[in-house]
């Protein structure tokens, strides 16, 4: 059974990210479409990223709190 979600690919490093887009010479810009200020590596668009950080803020740690730093605690 093949796996076809998100975590699969990004697990394997097979995200067609914009970063993996560029460096196949299908695109010129690596910059990330959401955000507009970053290259859009598979670990911006999985957790770097700020609209990123909103989703798994509101969905997944709705009860943690973010610190200066980015993590977050209980």
């Amino acid at each position: 059974m093949v796996r076809q979600g998100g975590t699969t690919y990004s697990r394997h490093g097979r995200l067609l990210t914009r970063a993996r887009k560029k460096r196949m010479n299908l695109t010129d810009d690596d910059t990330c479409l959401i955000c507009g200020e970053h290259s859009e590596t598979i670990l911006h668009a999985m957790r770097d990223c700020a609209w990123t950080k909103a989703i798994w803020s509101s969905v997944v740690f709705p009860y943690l709190e973010e610190d200066d730093c980015g993590a977050f605690h209980g």
